[in-house]
């Protein structure tokens, strides 16, 4: 198959490409990501040198049942906010839309919240206008953006993934607001792992191993049994995009070497290669 670069992944390659190209040179890096999400990062952490061994942990499938989501794509101007706090999100609610021959231009009756500038971005690129992006993309930084609003019987629509925390609809309830919380898409694991990637780990020949969300850590975890997964992860560099995913990294007993103070991708990049620089 061919492969497809984006427009976004060619400005942060060059971007990277202004920078030392081989910072990362001859390092192998383990990309967890799903596979619709791994090539931008493995094209920047290329972009410095480094060789990349993709395992997408996590399958996006969609919810057990359509029913409660369609109701409320049918009805989008009952709803003053739409909340999205994941590309995934987003693209499964733009296509459920589209199934449902529902023109994507009506959610903009409604106020849109955006987890951070890269689920803006996609929303855009869906004609969709964004009022409002949090300034720390986590759940508690969607909170935190809406703390300056009037959000008593306001009424919002979360859709998120299965496993998605309560952060926000609590939050939300907290400052008076109605929350109609649909699950558009789930995190299922793989069925299996492949024996090149258990192979790499035993003979560890892997240097360091990304985490993007708490679900590939449980994921890796579940497929490798917990305790294979910490003995066979001891003494390999740990990078996670965020504390979320840090705190699920320490609870099955992993040190967290590398976290961004920005949750990106191209700055998680960054930091891997500045460890890297300091320890090499």
């Amino acid at each position: 198959m061919e492969e497809v670069v984006t427009t976004a992944t060619k400005v942060l390659l060059r971007e990277s490409n202004n920078s030392n190209k081989v910072r990362l040179h001859g390092k192998l890096i383990l990309v967890t990501r799903a596979a619709g999400q791994a090539e931008e990062f493995a094209c920047l952490l290329k972009a410095k040198g480094a060789r990349v061994l993709e395992y997408p942990t996590i399958r996006i499938a969609p919810p057990e049942s359509y029913a409660d989501l369609d109701v409320a794509l049918k009805t989008l101007t009952a709803f003053d906010w739409v909340v999205f706090t994941s590309r995934n999100a987003v693209g499964n609610f733009v296509e459920r839309l589209q199934m449902l021959d529902l023109d994507v231009s009506t959610v903009n009756f409604c106020r849109i919240c955006a987890v951070g500038p890269k689920t803006a971005e996609l929303l855009h690129d869906n004609g969709v206008r964004v009022d409002l992006i949090a300034s720390n993309y986590t759940g508690e930084g969607v909170v935190a953006a809406f703390a300056g609003l009037e959000m008593t019987d306001r009424w919002v629509l979360f859709p998120k993934g299965d496993c998605a925390r309560d952060v926000v609809i609590d939050g939300l309830l907290r400052q008076g607001a109605h929350v109609r919380d649909l699950i558009t898409y789930r995190n299922l694991p793989q069925d299996k792992i492949p024996t090149q990637l258990v192979i790499a780990l035993e003979e560890r020949q892997i240097d360091c191993v990304t985490f993007t969300a708490s679900s590939t850590v449980t994921n890796l975890a579940s497929l490798l049994g917990e305790q294979r997964f910490a003995k066979l992860l001891q003494g390999v560099v740990i990078a996670s995009i965020g504390p979320i995913t840090s705190k699920t990294c320490n609870k099955f007993g992993l040190e967290v070497h590398v976290e961004p103070s920005e949750y990106t991708i191209k700055a998680l990049t960054e930091e891997i290669a500045k460890y890297f620089d300091r320890v090499d």
